[in-house]
């Protein structure tokens, strides 16, 4: 239960590798089965990923910009509270990254802040990559002008596993179809979400390495050009409202 899981997750952080890998199999087995747990899929992430962490550190190391991330390890978090969420709703232009992201999150009562801790990884470096990741997982998610509904977050999922390779988001998203009672929902997941995810979070811009507090001032659609992103509206057969977010810019 809960207090067992405490008291092994304690104990773990100095234990071998077959320790950690045993706590990596009981939390993947109970994230499958709790997949709201959001703190054993944390686990998973730091057990299973670091191989994967290396590899994304050593492309941040490549430019100036990754240099400067893994010196500093600046938080997200830090500046992303309701404050200045409720800021920028009453001061940015509609169209903007910040506003689009600070409605998507104060209309959901999401908040960057409930993101797990990273606690079992050591090297500082590694650690940071993986906070980074977690905190990006929304902004992400308004990039990709995704719900956070089931459909929503598969196809997130997906994305994310195709762009980053750490195995607990190749995790999420293969055993996360579970979840899917539709079959019209697993239609649209197979033939089209899919699809998108793999050609779109391949070919993006490294999301791990943007100035985000510079962009948040900046028209969303220029942010996406800007990254390379693409979001799913053309590969979707309709406009699917369990997948995208309405988006309402000015008039040209």
């Amino acid at each position: 239960s809960g207090w067992v899981f405490t008291m092994v997750r304690e104990s773990v952080r100095e234990l071998s590798a077959v320790g950690r890998g045993l706590l990596a199999l009981g939390a993947s087995i109970g994230a499958v089965v709790d997949p709201k747990r959001a703190d054993l899929v944390a686990v998973v992430g730091d057990t299973t990923g670091e191989f994967v962490l290396h590899r994304i550190r050593n492309r941040l190391r490549q430019s100036s910009q990754g240099r400067l991330l893994l010196a500093e390890k600046p938080s997200l978090t830090r500046i992303l509270n309701e404050t200045t969420l409720q800021d920028w709703i009453q001061n940015k232009s509609k169209s903007s990254f910040g506003y689009c992201y600070a409605r998507f999150m104060l209309h959901h009562k999401f908040e960057a802040k409930d993101r797990p801790d990273v606690q079992f990884i050591r090297d500082p470096e590694l650690q940071f990559v993986m906070r980074r990741y977690r905190e990006c997982h929304d902004l992400w998610h308004v990039l990709n002008g995704l719900r956070p509904t089931i459909l929503g977050e598969l196809a997130e999922k997906w994305f994310e596993a195709a762009h980053t390779q750490l195995p607990v988001a190749v995790l999420s998203s293969l055993f996360g179809p579970l979840a899917l009672r539709s079959q019209s929902d697993r239609v649209v997941l197979a033939t089209q979400l899919i699809p998108w995810a793999l050609v779109a979070g391949s070919k993006c811009e490294d999301l791990f390495v943007p100035d985000y507090e510079a962009l948040f001032g900046q028209d969303i659609r220029d942010v996406r050009r800007q990254l390379n992103i693409e979001t799913p509206q053309s590969w979707l057969n309709k406009n699917h409202t369990k997948v995208l977010f309405k988006e309402s810019f000015p008039e040209e």
